[in-house]
């Protein structure tokens, strides 16, 4: 019956360890998505729902970043809201909008990064 026992928790172990490898694997995949450094014009797509308070505080840290300049803040039915962005030098913008308090989270499609707002 010890035999048993050691066979259950063996596997379990093997799972624990492929578990935590998986874990590794995304953390390393997002980790080399937010390490990508950017220059140069960036669309930023406000993905829905958003409302005009989030905008607004978003707007207001893109302004307060010094690495950033806010050219453009647009919407459209076909496209959304948008933003673009341009850093002059080669940045981590993907961290650097994480920070931002309005912020949730940032996904590259494309040329352009699709931002979700926190919920209000």
């Amino acid at each position: 019956m010890g035999s048993k026992e050691a066979r259950e928790e063996a596997a379990e172990a093997k799972k624990a360890k492929a578990k935590e490898k998986a874990r590794k694997e995304d953390k390393a995949r997002d980790k080399e998505t937010n390490a990508e450094l950017f220059k140069g014009l960036v669309t930023l797509s406000i993905m829905p729902p958003v409302d005009l308070d989030q905008l607004k505080r978003l707007e207001e840290a893109l302004h307060e970043s010094p690495d950033l300049r806010l050219v453009v803040i647009s919407g459209s039915v076909a496209n959304g809201n948008e933003m673009v962005v341009s850093a002059d030098d080669a940045v981590p913008l993907v961290d650097i909008l994480m920070a931002m308090p309005p912020v949730a989270q940032v996904n590259k499609k494309g040329k352009t990064l699709q931002i979700t707002m926190k919920p209000e």
